[in-house]
């Protein structure tokens, strides 16, 4: 836990309102991080600066690297410009003005999603990448714009705009469908083929199917925090929730919740069989099978609950 080096971001460029808060991009033998126009690479065992320092607006835009064809790409999003980067030398390879945001860019299959300002009435643009360039703007508009990341899933993207939150087919723009509980600043994870929504100005948290057919809510709770526009982070079957900070808000609160299931506990005994001391072998498809199981005595159950001490069975042959 020693400190091995410190490097004083403000020195490199301007730190923008609400401070430097884009997560570093580990490329090679360089840290990179959304200060000045184009980023700063930092030499990741001293600390000392290789390019960039240039003064001018940071972002919140976290910076992240593709290769296409020969050619090894940042994409750093600071002030009003989506750049691609040379990682080895600092030098600007091409730039989009799309406007100052806090959504991190996305690459998929060799075209750019960018987005704009803070709002979900800014634009958004689908751009496409070649070998160091960008050649064309293949769509633009509001769709889905909005403060926090998206989610790309099979093709499609998933995230807030003015108007609700909305799936949008990736490569044309095409909605496929919108729901209205969510606002502006909503943030949404991808877990396994399911969406975690966390309401942004309200406590809102909401499990929804990742499928574009239509708009499938799986549970919803009330998680009681005041407005919440960090991400939620799953891990180990728990959910860590944390609310914001300020003048206007109260004290910032973290829960976690155990979102697990009834067989988080399970070990593994080989060849998808699964073991609990108090229900026996069984396999549940890894979770594909929904709430179906296979029990080793009892064959197929359907089992409703979150913890041993609420399950509910019900048996195809027992009714």
């Amino acid at each position: 836990g020693a400190s091995l080096w410190s490097t004083n971001l403000n020195a490199s460029g301007k730190e923008p309102w609400g401070g430097f808060s884009s997560s570093p991009l580990v490329e090679g033998n360089l840290v990179i991080v959304n200060v000045g126009s184009r980023g700063t690479a930092i030499n990741r065992a001293t600390g000392a600066v290789v390019w960039g320092n240039d003064g001018a607006d940071a972002g919140y835009a976290s910076p992240l690297a593709f290769t296409r064809g020969a050619q090894r790409t940042v994409v750093v999003h600071a002030g009003d410009l989506c750049s691609g980067v040379n990682p080895t030398d600092g030098v600007t390879l091409w730039s989009l003005s799309v406007g100052r945001s806090s959504a991190d860019p996305i690459i998929y299959n060799d075209q750019l999603w960018a987005k704009a300002g803070y709002s979900g009435d800014d634009s958004t643009y689908l751009a496409n990448l070649g070998s160091g360039t960008l050649t064309s703007i293949v769509w633009s508009g509001s769709r889905p714009s909005g403060e926090n990341c998206r989610v790309l899933y099979n093709g499609h993207l998933y995230g807030p705009t003015s108007s609700g939150f909305k799936c949008i087919e990736f490569a044309t723009g095409t909605e496929k469908w919108s729901s209205g509980l969510f606002n502006t600043e909503s943030s949404v994870i991808l877990a396994k083929d399911q969406l975690l929504i966390m309401g942004g100005g309200d406590s809102l948290l909401a499990v929804v199917q990742a499928t574009p057919a239509s708009y499938q809510e799986v549970y919803r709770t009330n998680c009681a925090l005041s407005q919440t526009w960090t991400c939620p982070t799953l891990a180990n079957g728990k959910l860590y929730v944390r609310s914001n900070a300020g003048d206007e808000n109260p004290p910032a609160t973290l829960v976690c919740y155990d979102v697990g299931g009834l067989w988080s506990a399970a070990s593994d005994a080989g060849n998808g069989w699964k073991w609990l001391s108090w229900f026996g072998y069984f396999k549940d498809g890894d979770g594909a099978w929904g709430g179906w199981v296979w029990h080793v005595e009892h064959g197929w159950l359907y089992a409703i609950g979150s913890s041993p001490s609420d399950i509910w069975l019900w048996s195809s042959r027992l009714g």
